[in-house]
């Protein structure tokens, strides 16, 4: 029984994201913006869902295939689209003030003054990932 729900969910899953198969297994290598998943569930089954990047990197579930569970844990991720480094922007200079003026232009609601050179870089990757993703009209 619980195998087919499990295949349910995938086939579901599948042709929500309009695929044929499940893409290869997240390999930690690139940095993916939407992905299918498989979790496990409060009731102790599994089921697949639909991930993507929210704005702060974070994974955010777009939908579920399983059953009305609250998900624990995500098991395994399948990327369906990867981040193109065309997103990411060339700066002529390492300076900081250079990256702040960008974020600045993509986000005047978020003050970057204050971030460390770290949380800079990890803004503007953040950014540059919900640009792709918004030009991104699939799943």
């Amino acid at each position: 029984m619980a195998k087919d729900m499990l295949r349910e969910s995938l086939i579901n899953a599948l042709s929500w994201a309009s695929l044929r198969e499940l893409p290869p297994k997240d390999d930690g290598e690139n940095i993916w913006l939407k992905a299918l998943a498989l979790v496990s569930k409060r009731d102790g089954s599994k089921a697949y869902v639909a991930l993507m990047k929210g704005k702060n990197g974070e994974d955010r579930l777009v939908k579920d295939f399983g059953t009305v569970s609250q998900v624990m844990k995500i098991e395994e991720v399948y990327p369906v689209f990867y981040m193109d480094s065309s997103y990411l922007p060339q700066f002529d200079s390492k300076k900081r003030e250079e990256k702040v003026k960008w974020l600045s232009l993509q986000r005047p609601d978020v003050d970057y003054e204050s971030m460390t050179a770290k949380e800079l870089n990890k803004a503007v990757l953040h950014v540059a990932m919900q640009n792709q993703l918004a030009d991104l009209n699939v799943m």
